[in-house]
């Protein structure tokens, strides 16, 4: 029951900043609104956080070490996510329930603009959070929801110098990206 409570209540304070975000995206114009919103969400991001603190040691942490920490923040939003594929590098997972795609699809807002602002928004504030485990490891949406039922998938990677003086992105079928 808490877990529904709690989504619950995320999707509330989602409601609030989607009509806040329509109102700012009216008056200055959706791109402008989004690139505010990404910055915004990337300073939250970098926000002192236990579970980062409590975490942060000399050791560094690689893409399968920093999934716990993902995992928290989707269980804060009452969401969960399920392991889809796992490396060292490398973890993919799919996230079914969201509260802010629910809450989005309940003010009417277009499928298309949703998708425009989780990357903007949760999506670039996980990257920064996880970023100070390793400024390696990347946060990215890999493929969004086509409808409400769908599921979202998103993976976290570590960037690995391979030697060859760049970083590559190496997913789980070692093939650079």
């Amino acid at each position: 029951m808490a877990n529904k409570d709690t989504f619950n209540n995320a999707k509330t304070l989602f409601k609030m900043h989607h009509v806040f975000a329509q109102t700012v995206a009216e008056e200055i114009g959706m791109d402008r609104a989004i690139d505010l919103s990404a910055k915004a969400m990337e300073k939250m991001g970098a926000m002192p956080d236990p579970l980062i603190i409590k975490r942060k040691t000399t050791k560094k942490y690689n893409a399968r070490a920093a999934e716990p920490l993902v995992r928290a923040v989707y269980n804060s939003l009452g969401s969960s996510i399920k392991i889809v594929e796992e490396s060292p590098h490398c973890v993919l997972v799919q996230c079914s329930r969201c509260p802010n795609y629910e809450a989005a699809r309940e003010l009417g807002i277009d499928h298309p603009v949703i998708e425009r602002w989780c990357r903007a928004g949760r999506i670039k504030s996980v990257e920064t959070m996880i970023k100070q485990l390793n400024p390696e490891l990347s946060f990215r949406l890999v493929r969004f929801r086509r409808t409400a039922e769908d599921f979202c998938e998103e993976e976290i990677v570590e960037m690995i110098d391979l030697g060859i003086s760049a970083l590559a992105s190496v997913n789980l079928n070692n093939n650079l990206e």
